[in-house]
């Protein structure tokens, strides 16, 4: 791209055919590294032109806007086997981002829990087949709850790309297990090897104190009521 004009940083390189072709597939040598980001097919003899889809994008919507979804991207829950825990202090989370930044860092096969819990620093257990896939399917979500449904080949973290947030309690086949922050600001909860269920419930500690806090407003209705009658038998 010697010659080639640069926008943005971007080089804009120009290639022609030499005769008119309908190409079902593009070929490109370089002998430096290159990323292609865009690719335009134009007739020059019209200046019709079609804009292509490179992977792992897929156009959805073409209109007076164009809508592209990523097929790459991780699934809002998973499993993994590999782990790196941190203070959870704000110390911790800035190691935790140092770790995320390295170049070797994939969040599809390690997390970083912020956690002073012995449970969470435990060393891994890696499963014993290396063919063995670990799942996890949501059977259930709303905006309270959540249920996942786990088959894990070892030891690892459940993963709930979720926001990790104050309320939210996780149950793993019925009993109560703690949730921790992974990955600086998402749920992970400790999961066993084989088969099991993960209940993520949101149960503010408010609920539980309200109708206690609420009750002497209501007793002083109740008081200013029996008052009223009172005097307004009177008055009568």
């Amino acid at each position: 791209p010697g010659s080639a004009p640069s926008i943005d940083g971007f080089w804009l390189a120009r290639l022609n055919a030499p005769d008119a072709m309908t190409p079902s597939s593009l070929e490109l040598a370089s002998t430096e590294t290159m990323t292609v980001h865009a690719l335009t097919l134009v007739d020059t003899r019209t200046g019709d032109f079609v804009q292509l889809t490179l992977d792992p994008w897929t156009r959805v919507l073409s209109s007076d806007i164009k809508l592209y979804e990523n097929g790459a991207v991780l699934p809002r829950a998973f499993v993994v086997h590999h782990w790196s825990t941190v203070a959870d202090s704000e110390r911790g989370t800035e190691d935790a981002l140092a770790i995320m930044r390295d170049a070797s860092f994939d969040p599809a096969q390690r997390v970083v829990i912020s956690s002073d819990d012995a449970t969470a620093t435990a060393p891994p257990n890696t499963p014993t087949d290396a063919d063995a896939v670990s799942t996890a399917v949501i059977s259930a979500y709303a905006p309270e709850v959540v249920v996942v449904q786990v088959d894990a080949a070892g030891d690892g973290w459940l993963l709930l790309t979720d926001a990790f947030y104050p309320g939210w309690k996780a149950t793993l086949d019925g009993e109560p297990v703690p949730i921790y922050r992974a990955d600086v600001m998402f749920r992970a909860v400790r999961i066993p090897a084989g088969t099991s269920e993960v209940v993520f419930r949101y149960e503010p500690s408010w609920r539980t104190w309200l109708p206690f806090a609420a009750l002497p407003w209501l007793l002083a209705v109740i008081v200013m009521l029996v008052v009223s009658l009172r005097q307004s038998q009177k008055a009568s």
